[in-house]
């Protein structure tokens, strides 16, 4: 009796009937194809290359053979050739040769490895094989952030035991074992924070939020404090306080410290909104598609995420994170439309509509984190769905008051796929926002206007109609911005010039295995360490990715 397979759309599967009884381990390989000059004509990689001759004897060409599948975000999978692999995956790379193509601020070749990779591995992961290797497809990185993650599930709640095992990538037949480690490291810490995105509002309260924080956190050596309300109150955060009072459960905030540079450099603060449930309170939210609202907490996620991130890869920099975290839900003492809230920073705020409570949410640890004096402040929101409604889901909207930290911060998501729309921070709306018709997101621009005076300040907002897709559109770019570019306000000339730092970064004993010293002076020999000009006594340091 025959079974049908399950085929999930986009791939393909053969078998070339070879000897029977072969002994072959349940591990499946993804090697690549570009689109060739002719219709149904393939050219493979090098590695596909080397498999197809060495491995396969030729039988993979043949079966490839005006073949009208493989092609860019599909992959064939064929079974029982000879070699080691119970399973090959051909997954299309589209045209070769493309780079980066200015007009859509992308860097196409990049992407397509991750979407080939991503195919083909879960092409592979769907017909039950759990060991995959995926080759680099001139890019290792690149390669395993796709195939990391495209293989993720959120099984948590099916049963006790996972129904599909976790699937084992490994690097295929190429020597750049540390870019697959960096490209690891970020797709499974942002792996971390759509499992979070996704759980239910009810198995991620504020408090387990801050616990599950504290066991993925704690043990990279990053600090985690946990401000209950008492510490709120003192600090005077009534803004907060008073948006949280329709919920039972306590409003927190998390402080997460990372010092990977010297304690005396002045640090980044990262704020990220932790609404772990957003009902709308008493301007309450449609009830249809209100599940998704588990979500609101996606800045935080994204903020708990980088952190781990950085600190796996002793990026060397010093980050301070603000979190505060509440559900904004319906009660007998919740916030009316109409309530005055008094902030931190002594400014009173008209609630108008309490399902708006993100803008206001963000003020007071805004604030509180120029106690530390930070050179760069970075905030990360979902905040309104007008975003959605003008750039779709194709970028994240973004302030910025440095022309500089917006120039790298484009950089950065030309890089990993994941683009930014800057959106205008004039003196116009700020005037608008002083008159009648005021709307609440020019008034949590206004509220931040004394930040243009300060440190830097960056501010992305989104929001999207699919869980899975709030992360990825903001948090690799803002672990590789981070990555390329390192703030201090140096106290000194020869602090500025930071050659004793560097060698101490080289020489120090905790650094991460990914980034090794042979590894780190190649990159220093060719220069990639360069300086930037001095703008308001902070000197900005461009650390180019060590993917070039």
């Amino acid at each position: 009796m025959l079974k049908k397979i399950y085929q999930p759309p986009g791939f393909s599967q053969r078998t070339f009937a070879a000897a029977c009884g072969g002994n072959y381990e349940n591990k499946g390989l993804v090697i690549g194809a570009y689109d060739g000059c002719n219709p149904g004509e393939l050219r493979f990689t090098p590695a596909a290359k080397n498999y197809d001759e060495q491995e396969s004897a030729g039988m993979l060409s043949q079966l490839l053979k005006g073949s009208h599948v493989v092609k860019l975000g599909n992959a064939q999978v064929f079974s029982n050739l000879r070699g080691d692999f119970y399973s090959v995956a051909v997954a299309g790379l589209g045209m070769e040769g493309i780079g980066v193509v200015e007009d859509e601020s992308i860097d196409q070749c990049k992407e397509n490895i991750r979407i080939a990779a991503a195919s083909g591995a879960l092409a592979l992961q769907e017909t039950g094989i759990n060991k995959i290797f995926v080759e680099m497809f001139t890019n290792a990185e690149a390669a395993a952030e796709g195939a990391t993650l495209a293989t993720w599930r959120y099984q948590d709640l099916k049963s006790t035991t996972p129904i599909h095992p976790v699937t084992l990538l490994e690097l295929y037949n190429s020597s750049d074992v540390e870019g697959w480690q960096r490209g690891t490291i970020k797709a499974e810490c942002q792996n971390w924070a759509r499992r979070l995105e996704e759980s239910p509002g009810n198995l991620l309260t504020p408090n387990l939020f801050a616990q599950a924080c504290i066991e993925k956190l704690c043990p990279c050596g990053i600090q985690v404090e946990v401000h209950d309300r008492v510490w709120i109150e003192s600090k005077n955060m009534f803004a907060l306080l008073n948006l949280a009072s329709g919920s039972c459960e306590e409003p927190l905030v998390l402080e997460v410290n990372y010092c990977g540079a010297n304690p005396n450099d002045k640090p980044i603060a990262l704020i990220g909104k932790g609404v772990t449930f957003d009902t709308g309170a008493v301007c309450l939210k449609k009830c249809k598609g209100m599940p998704k609202y588990r979500g609101d907490m996606s800045g935080a996620a994204v903020i708990c995420a980088a952190m781990r991130s950085i600190a796996q890869m002793a990026i060397p920099i010093n980050i301070r994170a603000f979190i505060p975290l509440m559900e904004n839900m319906m009660g007998g003492s919740t916030t009316r439309p109409g309530d005055v809230l008094v902030a931190l920073n002594k400014k009173t705020v008209r609630l108008t509509s309490t399902g708006n409570e993100g803008r206001v949410l963000l003020i007071d640890p805004l604030f509180y984190s120029q106690v530390n004096q930070p050179c760069l402040v970075v905030t990360v929101a979902s905040l309104t769905d007008q975003v959605n409604r003008g750039l779709g889901q194709g970028a994240t909207a973004a302030f910025s008051t440095s022309d500089d930290v917006w120039r790298e911060l484009n950089l950065a998501g030309l890089e990993t796929g994941d683009r930014f729309w800057r959106l205008p921070f004039w003196n116009y709306y700020t005037r608008q926002v002083t008159g009648k018709k005021n709307h609440l997101e020019l008034t949590y621009v206004m509220l931040v206007e004394p930040m243009k005076e300060k440190p830097v300040w960056l501010q992305l907002f989104f929001f999207n109609s699919h869980l899975r897709a709030l992360t990825s559109c903001t948090w690799t770019s803002l672990v590789r911005d981070l990555y390329r570019m390192e703030y201090s306000c140096p106290t000194s000339e020869k602090d500025s010039c930071r050659g004793d730092r560097r060698e101490a970064w080289y020489s120090s004993s905790t650094r991460s295995p990914v980034l090794t010293r042979e590894r780190r002076m190649r990159v220093d020999k060719k220069n990639n360490l360069k300086k930037t000009k001095k703008n308001n006594n902070v000197t900005v340091t461009r650390l180019l990715s060590f993917i070039h």
